[in-house]
């Protein structure tokens, strides 16, 4: 467990922006396809990574899943510098979020978008995700000691390599990501964190992969595999079948297939909220 500073609290205990009435405008529209808990996207995007996100709010309309891409330790003074044609490339990593807070309501949303946020400090001084994810489960422990809030999530860092780029996870009770490699096989990558707010020892682990050109990740929230039919949820395997035969896709296109077969199979009777990001390397 870290220590967390002045700052990294105040973004969780004190600034947390009220959320977005549902049919508002979305400045994050064009890339979302609609409202979502909170979402950052810095640009530029790394060089050669494509990334997407659709989104649909639960029953009550105001979502409590996040997502964010931004640099990854780039206040450490790095050069963003590329080395073409060489191993030695850039050090600065970016970082990619999505989580999913354990509620509805409004409640849900202002910490949704408050961890988003805290997400993006400690990233910008750390670039190891198990730090970045331990760093949030200590803010949201000093905040609200006695809440019974909690979330899940997933935070992967991306290294440029000679061809594509070096990955590594940390899960904190999150469903697993789904990684399609350009042959089209289909792989669940994870590791064994229990969910953020409950105890001081997430026992947060790292995996390390690689991502070469016309491989894509699928992130997303529980929405997804939960969506029911009757007395059957739609599931990891229908979801990895599905993934298999649209991830060669651009990830726009792979977004929104994957959404709207969720909602296929409920017959659109959401529950919970639906969020899936797709990211491609090209």
């Amino acid at each position: 467990m870290f220590a967390v500073d002045s700052t990294i609290k105040t973004y969780l205990a004190f600034r947390v922006p009220r959320p977005r009435v549902p049919h508002a405008p979305d400045p994050v529209a064009g890339l979302t396809g609609g409202s979502t808990g909170g979402s950052l996207v810095e640009s530029p995007w790394p060089p050669g990574v494509e990334v997407a996100a659709r989104c649909r709010a639960g029953r009550d309309g105001v979502p409590g899943d996040f997502f964010g891409l931004f640099r990854s330790g780039a206040g450490r003074g790095r050069s963003g510098r590329h080395l073409f044609g060489r191993a030695r490339l850039d050090e600065e990593r970016c970082a990619l979020v999505i989580g999913d807070v354990c509620g509805n309501g409004l409640q849900a949303a202002r910490v949704a978008q408050a961890a988003l946020r805290t997400v993006r400090e400690v990233s910008r001084r750390e670039t190891a995700p198990r730090r970045i994810v331990d760093y949030l489960n200590t803010a949201m422990l000093d905040a609200a000691p006695d809440s019974e809030c909690f979330l899940t999530a997933v935070c992967i860092t991306l290294r440029p390599a000679v061809r594509g780029y070096r990955a590594v996870l940390c899960s904190a009770g999150h469903p697993p990501v789904l990684v399609r490699r350009r042959d089209g096989t289909v792989r669940e990558i994870t590791t064994n964190g229990i969910a953020l707010g409950v105890t001081a020892d997430p026992q947060l682990n790292e995996y390390r992969f690689r991502l070469r050109p016309g491989d894509t990740l699928l992130l997303y929230t529980d929405g997804v595999t939960e969506a029911r039919r009757r007395d059957e949820q739609y599931g990891e395997p229908r979801l990895r079948g599905h993934f298999a035969r649209v991830g060669g896709l651009e990830p726009g296109l792979v977004a929104r297939s994957v959404v709207q077969a969720a909602l296929d199979y409920c017959d659109s009777v959401v529950t919970d909220d639906i969020t899936v990001v797709a990211l491609r390397v090209s």
